[in-house]
């Protein structure tokens, strides 16, 4: 049976609809959190709760893409958090021990390299003197052959340049999965620790003095929700309860 006229006018209007939905930001992060999803679903480490959960006025979208000051990234978590707290108003002390960026090997390091070019096995990355002062620090360097360590050190000095030239890119430019961005927690003060990936990165950036980088937010402390730092304040004041 053909289609009448009324009908393929139909059609038409709700493919483009559709068309106009799936060109949306909100539609692609969607496609892009499901993606990351089955990936973790094949590597068996999916939390359907964090998936299918209802909106809620304590919650809000953990693979969100924020673009923000480098600068701001000031403390790193000492461990990272579960993958069920995900998106969630946490209260509790997870916070308290939060470590200041500048006191960590890693970024005394880079700063050797960069700001103070030294020569990388004159810096605390080398294998001989690298000291973590928390767990959720790379652990690589502890364990890296002198031939390892000068490869990493190349590939660091290439991510460097490349930082310099073209800013920091998302991972939409890097044709990665959003769950490589870097996420980030927000302490009861509203502090901005980093929680997991981008750690490299966000101290160059720093270093460099770039204006912009992308996080993703893990949680945010229940102490600080809705206060000046929490970047879902206007969520929380609108969503109905």
């Amino acid at each position: 049976m053909g289609c009448t006229e009324e009908g393929t006018e139909t059609v038409i209007a709700r493919r483009e609809a559709v068309g106009r939905v799936m060109g949306t930001p909100a539609y692609r992060r969607w496609r892009q959190r499901l993606n990351h999803t089955l990936v973790r679903a094949r590597k068996g480490s999916f939390d359907a709760a964090t998936w299918l959960r209802p909106p809620e006025p304590d919650r809000h979208d953990p693979y969100r893409v924020l673009s923000i000051d480098p600068a701001v990234v000031s403390h790193l978590l000492p461990e990272r958090l579960p993958d069920r707290v995900a998106g969630r108003l946490l209260g509790g002390e997870w916070d308290a021990d939060v470590v200041p960026l500048p006191a960590t090997a890693l970024h005394r390091g880079l700063r050797q390299r960069f700001h103070d070019r030294l020569d990388w096995t004159a810096t605390d990355l080398h294998p001989s003197r690298y000291t973590r002062v928390c767990g959720n620090e790379p652990p690589q360097y502890e364990n890296y052959s002198e031939a390892q360590f000068l490869r990493r050190a190349a590939a660091l000095d290439e991510l460097y340049d490349q930082l310099a030239r073209h800013g920091y890119r998302d991972h939409t430019a890097r044709s990665e999965p959003v769950g490589t961005e870097m996420s980030v927690a927000i302490t009861r003060g509203g502090l901005y620790a980093r929680h997991s990936g981008g750690l490299h990165r966000i101290i160059m950036a720093q270093l460099l003095g770039l204006s912009r980088a992308p996080v993703r937010v893990m949680v945010v402390h229940a102490a600080h929700a809705g206060g000046p730092h929490d970047p879902f304040r206007a969520q929380r004041l609108t969503t109905p309860e």
